[in-house]
């Protein structure tokens, strides 16, 4: 997962593959398995987020929770025993062909890994998703824990979330994390031909935010750039909230470790 590459299109059929019923897998209880994690859900979910437990043995959903009945246009008991295909009928008609195009991807790479390289990935989903009143709205879903039996999908923990747009230019995005090699990458994909990429080198600052920047790293303040470069605090202020926004960051200090990581800040004597 270290180069940019394109993923393939996952049709139904190509979907339906995740999903065939597993006898040789070896039985386990779910509660076993994730009873921890369920039990701290309540503690620490938003409104609007539920949970469910696929697994692959059975080809279906085992368990389901959270606010799901507030969240989606069936009840708890109505999600027992659904199958992804019927899952992905929630899923809007224009996200759903990527969607499963990123979970056949995602399902791919993992099982060619040990469990301690999967604990290093990170997948998380944005998608648009029917609610109670079956409006689409958007979402976000990452997957808690994976657990993977003789190289195939065992079970797997969804947990979906309200997402609140900041914008209108939203689309259907699959983000990969990988913490291996000692630090965090963040791929991405939302394209039509579904190409993964690496998310920090998409990122283009204006001359003028570079020029922010330059002077942020000297240690001057908003009042004192504004200043300088002969525009008003509200402007500088400006600038600096939308690198803040490309990089999905909220601090000065995060916003210039990434600036010397890429060189982007020029050397004064």
């Amino acid at each position: 997962m270290q180069e940019t590459k394109s993923i393939d299109l996952a049709h139904d059929d190509d979907f339906n593959q995740l999903y065939i019923v597993n006898e040789q897998l070896p039985h386990r209880i779910w509660q076993d398995v994730f009873l921890e994690i369920v039990k701290q859900f309540g503690a620490y979910a938003l409104s609007g987020s539920f949970w469910y437990i696929g697994d692959f043995r059975a080809g279906g959903v085992v368990a389901a929770g959270g606010n799901v009945n507030e969240s989606t246009p069936l009840s708890q008991k109505e999600w027992l025993g659904l199958h992804p295909n019927e899952i992905g009928q929630l899923i809007h008609p224009e996200d759903r062909l990527k969607m499963q195009s990123y979970v056949v991807y995602v399902a791919g790479k993992l099982a060619a890994m040990t469990d301690e390289q999967r604990e290093q990935i990170k997948p998380y989903f944005i998608f648009r998703m029917q609610n109670a009143s079956k409006e689409y709205t958007w979402r976000i879903m990452h997957y808690p824990k994976l657990v993977y039996t003789q190289l195939a999908p065992h079970y797997v923990m969804c947990m979906i979330s309200n997402l609140i747009p900041v914008t209108k230019d939203l689309i259907c995005t699959m983000y990969i994390d990988d913490h291996s090699n000692g630090k965090t990458t963040t791929f991405y994909c939302n394209e039509a031909e579904i190409e993964l990429k690496t998310l920090e080198s998409t990122i283009r600052f204006t001359a003028r935010e570079l020029e922010v920047l330059q002077h942020l790293a000297q240690g001057l303040i908003s009042k004192e750039i504004a200043a300088k470069m002969d525009i008003s605090k509200n402007t500088v202020e400006n600038h600096k909230q939308n690198m803040f926004a490309k990089l999905g960051i909220r601090k000065l200090t995060e916003l210039l470790a990434y600036a010397h990581r890429k060189s982007l800040i020029a050397n004064h004597s």
